[in-house]
């Protein structure tokens, strides 16, 4: 049975809870839709990011050949879907929406994390897995 690390779902809303706070307060017209389109795009960052490591520390077993890569990529693919679908169920829940507020409003990290740190995150998670994929490339 596969054990689901909640961790990583808390991860997930405190991301969502930050990223709706800041929508709300610029008095964004649709706050929920960017905060899960964010949030959906640094899951998909990711998975992506996970997907390119494995691949290069099995030496490219996921692209060694056009079937396994095509079969690989329909995976990655419907993972995304999973997300998004995941997503939209949880955060469009009024009651599940409702209760973030009541879970990170006095969180500590508050005052550590700085939105900018939250939006920045997919475009380290980027640079930091081309960089590693370029210099650990083999000649």
């Amino acid at each position: 049975m596969v054990k689901i690390n909640i961790s990583m779902f808390r991860y997930f809303d405190y991301v969502f809870y930050r990223v709706h706070s800041y929508y709300i307060n610029k008095k964004d017209d649709i706050p929920i839709l960017h905060s899960l389109g964010f949030l959906w795009i640094l899951q998909v960052i990711i998975a992506a990011v996970i997907f390119g490591i494995v691949d290069k520390f099995t030496n490219g077993a996921m692209t060694s050949s056009d079937s396994v890569k095509t079969k690989a990529y329909i995976s990655l693919g419907i993972f995304y879907v999973l997300f998004l679908v995941f997503d939209l169920i949880r955060y469009l829940n009024n009651k599940y929406y409702q209760s973030l507020p009541e879970l990170f409003a006095n969180s500590s990290l508050n005052g550590k994390v700085k939105t900018w740190m939250i939006f920045i995150q997919p475009v380290l998670l980027i640079i930091s897995t081309i960089t590693f994929l370029i210099l650990t490339k083999h000649h």
